[in-house]
């Protein structure tokens, strides 16, 4: 079937989202990408045999909250939640041995911040019909735009799909912008803007398989789920009893992205790691650097090892995206929709 209500491009958390909840409404939706490409940087490997890492994100707050997946009711389909025994911790310094941390429960965690510094406690607690889903298996290569309206997409293999109501691209501004949409669709101030479009800070991550668990200086940081040291360490139970399946990861300056450079910072990711959990080092078995260049081979959403699609700043996507003069998902062709970034917290509702 070839004609269909809407096209969704590429099968990322937020295009999958967006899928489902127009099939919830009836409409036929085709989902372009193959199961190579589903899922793409919501996904867990073993990297090192006998231990799953989570080869993108990880931690995922917003999408336990969101009307969009509350409303998909992925439980009832098989997902499960895994919820760390502390939520997060901050060490402060290398040598501390009594690091903050939130817990499950919001009353221990305003006991404790009460116990560091009186009023804090209390300041913490103030605050708180269906249509189808059609998979294309093919990648979409362009989109097809008559009288200023997004009418249907073009794939790799040469098959064209007509959209009756809408195209959603789940891609980076850039590939929509600069390679999905014909040069007649796009207003010159867009393109223009676009050559001054900026990628948010390359991203390093270093996946660790350890023979025991992390032995942190401060005691409150063991079992938490996100630990910030200035690198980002997660404790995974994802590996045989008594050890350990951990990552860390943080940023290069902007533009910088080669190989060279990234390995210099996993050692010092390393090193960092050793500071604040002395015997670290000895209890690894395993290491798997991604760098930059590994993030974008494996999502081509990714450039640069940029994770939200790019620089999420008030001048480009934080309030205008993906520049002055835009905003919210729609896009010069009526019709067609853009929803990249960062989080999965599921896409946005489509008119």
């Amino acid at each position: 079937m070839n004609n269909v209500d809407a096209v969704v491009i590429a099968s990322g958390p937020n295009g999958l989202v967006a899928a489902a909840t127009l099939a919830d409404a009836g409409w036929d939706v085709a989902v372009s990408g193959g199961a190579a490409d589903a899922r793409r940087a919501v996904r867990s490997a073993e990297l090192v045999p006998g231990f799953t890492s989570d080869l993108f994100s990880v931690f995922h707050p917003l999408s336990t909250v969101s009307p969009a997946l509350r409303g998909l009711d992925l439980e009832s389909h098989g997902l499960r939640w895994s919820h760390a025994p502390r939520a997060l911790g901050q060490a402060r310094s290398a040598a501390g041995e009594d690091a903050p941390v939130i817990h499950p429960d919001p009353a221990d965690t305003a006991a404790d911040l009460e116990r560091r510094q009186p009023g804090d406690g209390a300041a913490w607690s103030a605050r708180r019909g269906r249509g189808r889903a059609l998979p294309l298996g093919d990648a979409v290569t362009g989109i097809d735009v008559r009288s200023g309206r997004a009418v249907g997409v073009r794939t790799a293999s040469g098959v064209r799909y007509t959209a009756r109501r809408a195209v959603i691209a789940d891609v980076s501004a850039p590939a929509l912008y600069g390679s999905l949409l014909p040069d007649h669709a796009v207003p010159a101030c867009v393109r223009a803007d676009l050559e001054h479009f900026e990628w948010g800070t390359p991203v390093l991550k270093v996946n660790y398989a350890l023979s025991q668990k992390i032995p942190w200086r401060s005691p409150s940081l063991s079992g938490a789920g996100t630990v910030y040291l200035g690198a980002d360490d997660r404790g995974s139970p994802r590996s045989a009893e008594g050890t350990e399946s951990a990552w860390a990861y943080t940023h290069l300056p902007r533009d910088i992205t080669d190989d060279a450079s990234a390995d210099l910072l996993a050692a010092r990711v390393d090193e960092v790691l050793e500071a604040h959990a002395p015997g670290f080092s000895e209890r690894v078995v395993g290491r798997v650097v991604q760098r930059p260049s590994d993030l974008e081979a494996a999502d081509a959403n990714l450039v640069g090892g940029a994770v939200n699609g790019g620089t999420a700043q008030f001048h480009q996507q934080l309030v205008f995206r993906p520049g002055p003069g835009t905003s919210r998902s729609e896009t010069a062709p009526r019709s067609a929709r853009t929803d990249r970034a960062g989080g999965c917290g599921g896409a946005r509702r489509a008119p």
